[in-house]
């Protein structure tokens, strides 16, 4: 599980500077490395943020809501889904360049099948990304071991890739489909050298233009049941909580949206009897005045990968 969370931390991290990392022999590394990404257990991707997204909450006719779920994955437009317990069928988060994402909340979702009622709310912030995720396996300093090696931005960049050149536009969807595509295969698709395409990537990593991680399965990890929760806090103490939550790194996702709820987390727990776990025991949590904990039944996309049928 250690490569795992290696890879999350830097998906590009050669099996070499994991072993030295992790105190490991190389060829074990390599070994494990392989048969995780092999095995479709590990998939490593480049992860950017057009923009700031939209939570869209669904209800759907009966028995509509596998479907519903199974086409919003299908969108570029989507960047997870799930189908939920509680007051929603289904619940997605959109996020592309702005013509893209109004044309699709206007036009395209209405039009997807088996939704009755839709709730919008528009993201403000975001607290915690996936990327910044500490699944708790490696020591602090494995992690720091690993991302310090790569320079890596610990900013994100939230906004248009429209400017970026038509090489930059090539490397990122190149590395869209495998984010540990070699430089050799980069340089043939951007039309440089293998020199110049790790220079560009490296400079865009830098920025924190893209992430380059490991989307994992969480049962892989012991993580059988993701929970989505949502707080109302008070106006007077919606920094400090904001605050909180950025620093709770065992939170996956979390934003702060407009609308009748504030904010919406995303926790992996082992099973249901744990999600009384999904907030810390720290004094911020006492200025949440209600919250509402939905179990995604159904995962059909995670950080803008499509999950395998089940």
């Amino acid at each position: 599980m250690k490569m795992m969370e290696a890879l999350h931390v830097d998906g590009r991290a050669s099996w070499q500077r994991i072993a030295h990392a992790l105190g490991v022999n190389e060829r074990t590394v390599a070994r494990r490395g392989n048969a995780l990404l092999e095995s479709a257990t590990v998939q490593v991707v480049a992860i950017g943020l057009p923009a700031l997204g939209h939570v869209v909450a669904l209800r759907c006719g009966h028995g509509q809501a596998r479907m519903t779920s199974r086409a919003l994955s299908q969108h570029a437009a989507s960047h997870w889904a799930h189908v939920t317990t509680g007051d929603f069928d289904v619940v997605a988060e959109i996020t592309a360049e702005s013509q893209e994402e109004t044309s699709f909340l206007l036009e395209e979702l209405p039009a997807v099948a088996g939704i009755r009622d839709i709730r919008t709310y528009p993201v403000i912030e975001y607290l915690r990304l996936a990327r910044w995720w500490n699944l708790g396996i490696l020591s602090a300093h494995e992690r720091a071991a690993i991302r310090t090696s790569a320079g890596l931005s610990s900013n994100q960049h939230i906004g248009t890739t429209e400017n970026l050149t038509d090489r930059d536009q090539a490397l990122l969807q190149a590395l869209e489909l495998d984010g540990r595509m070699s430089y050799e295969e980069l340089g043939r698709r951007t039309g440089t050298s293998d020199v110049t395409a790790k220079r560009r990537l490296d400079a865009l990593r830098r920025e924190g233009v893209i992430a380059i991680r490991a989307v994992i399965d969480p049962e892989a990890l012991g993580l059988g049941t993701e929970t989505l929760t949502w707080l109302d806090v008070p106006p007077r103490h919606l920094e400090t909580v904001a605050e909180g939550i950025r620093r709770s790194e065992h939170i996956k996702y979390a934003s702060r949206i407009a609308g009748p709820w504030d904010f919406i987390l995303k926790n992996h727990v082992r099973d249901r009897t744990a999600t009384d776990e999904v907030l810390p025991d720290e004094p911020w949590v006492e200025h949440i005045t209600s919250m509402n904990i939905s179990v995604a039944l159904r995962t059909d996309k995670r950080s803008m990968v499509p999950t395998s049928p089940r």
